[in-house]
């Protein structure tokens, strides 16, 4: 790493120094700081050459610091107690040198997946999302930046709940045709305040709720206008979102799409595979009767959770969203293979195009296949991504268990005097109930 490389080159200047000074050679290595604080590098040497110089730990590396503080420039070396000597990087120019560094290093045979931001394509982004985003983002370029063969996916939702939602506002009460998503210029921002507009109804009014269920069939089967309105809509947004992303330079490889991942039967295959494994249940009694359970309860990983034991096929057949990722994760290791392909959909500002998964006409393009997969998710999704991982185990695929790998983090919320002021009872972020700061209206202010 850059870091070790950069260590061993100050261990050098420090040896020469020694050398010339003192007429001593030891050996010297650079180590990391407990703490940030304290700086990127540390070097603790002077502890041992005291009893040598007969001089305190402490003032030696006062010395040093003082007489090859230059020598060290544009990085800030300092002295510590009881006698450390601490290198704080440049930020600018480790970042300058960090893609050098990167290009030097020979081609990674690895293919690397990092999947990240996999927004509903309902509504605007929020801040929620931008974290996300950027992590996924850093970590792509980190692992580009060391040659590794990185493709960059945004898992696309269009036909779930949140689109059948905004379906159902925009054509049942809005009354709006499909070229009202070809007009709206913030089609986003439009649909953020509907989508908690009818929330909120079908919270208090079962009918609503009836009328959704309704739509989400229509979608899911084909049923027109719903059926088309939904796609076009889940477009025009994922349009939306790309645009606010690329103003942060943030861009993708592919999107692939639950329209196609149904389409192809990929959790028809998998549910197969996972019967002929004997890794599933069928329930005959209790709660969960009728449904096919993936049976975890007494396994060291799912200790801790009161239910570990998770139902993939409801009762009424329908498969769970558990039951897909894991499908889609086999897809993406390149185990099952998906009757689809996939088109150009939107092509960036310096010429970049970004694909999305099709069941029309396309091309393969290679898109799937990965050794390593990345999924950025939030920490909430931690049980999900357990099983995900467990799944795979229990169909013989070890090494693609262990190389599925949930890079969590934590939510953002509101701080109680901005939740306040923008009108909010509270600080948790849910665009369920038009709680949050807009992607691009956060931008706007940076």
């Amino acid at each position: 790493m850059l870091k070790d490389y950069l260590a061993e080159e100050f261990s050098k200047i420090f040896k020469a120094y020694l050398k010339n000074k003192y007429n001593l050679e030891v050996p010297i290595y650079g180590e990391e700081p407990p703490s940030l604080k304290l700086g990127d590098i540390s070097f603790s040497f002077p502890l041992k050459i005291s009893k040598f110089l007969r001089i305190s730990p402490l003032e030696i590396a006062k010395i040093i610091s003082e007489e090859l503080g230059e020598k060290f420039h544009p990085h800030k070396l300092t002295f510590a107690p009881p006698g450390f000597l601490n290198i704080f990087l440049s930020r600018e120019h480790y970042c300058s040198i960090l893609q050098e560094y990167g290009e030097e290093k020979e081609k990674k045979e690895e293919k690397i997946i990092i999947e990240h931001t996999n927004i509903n394509p309902n509504k605007a982004a929020h801040i929620g999302h931008l974290r996300n985003a950027i992590l996924g983002d850093t970590l792509s370029n980190f692992y580009k930046y060391l040659n590794y063969n990185v493709e960059v996916h945004n898992y696309i939702d269009n036909t779930g709940v949140q689109v059948a939602d905004v379906v159902l506002g925009l054509l049942y009460l809005e009354k709006r045709d499909l070229d009202f998503l070809e007009r709206e210029e913030k089609l986003d921002f439009f649909t953020w305040d509907l989508y908690a507009r009818v929330s909120k109804l079908i919270e208090e009014n079962s009918e609503y709720l009836n009328l959704r269920n309704e739509i989400l069939k229509k979608i899911e089967e084909g049923g027109e206008p719903e059926s088309s309105y939904a796609k076009k809509l889940s477009q025009k947004i994922m349009e939306c979102h790309l645009k606010t992303m690329e103003r942060l330079n943030i861009k993708y490889d592919v999107l692939p799409k639950e329209s196609e991942i149904i389409n192809a039967k990929l959790w028809e295959k998998t549910f197969l595979m996972l019967k002929e494994k004997g890794a599933i249940v069928f329930e005959e009694e209790g709660k969960r009767k009728g449904c096919w359970v993936l049976p975890l309860k007494g396994k060291e990983e799912f200790k801790t959770e009161e239910e570990p034991d998770k139902i993939l096929v409801r009762s009424n057949g329908t498969v769970t969203y558990t039951g897909k990722d894991i499908a889609y994760q086999l897809w993406k290791f390149g185990v099952l293979e998906g009757n689809f392909s996939f088109k150009p959909f939107y092509k960036y500002s310096d010429g970049k195009v970004v694909y999305e998964s099709t069941t029309e006409e396309g091309e393969n393009f290679g898109f799937g296949r990965g050794d390593i997969v990345i999924n950025v998710i939030d920490v909430r999704q931690s049980y999900l991504q357990r099983i995900v991982k467990e799944a795979l185990k229990l169909l013989g695929y070890e090494r693609q268990a262990e190389n599925s790998i949930h890079f969590s983090y934590e939510m953002v919320t509101l701080s109680q005097k901005l939740a306040r002021e923008m009108g909010f009872e509270e600080g948790k972020i849910s665009g369920r109930k038009g709680i949050g700061v807009k992607a691009d209206d956060f931008i706007d202010l940076i």
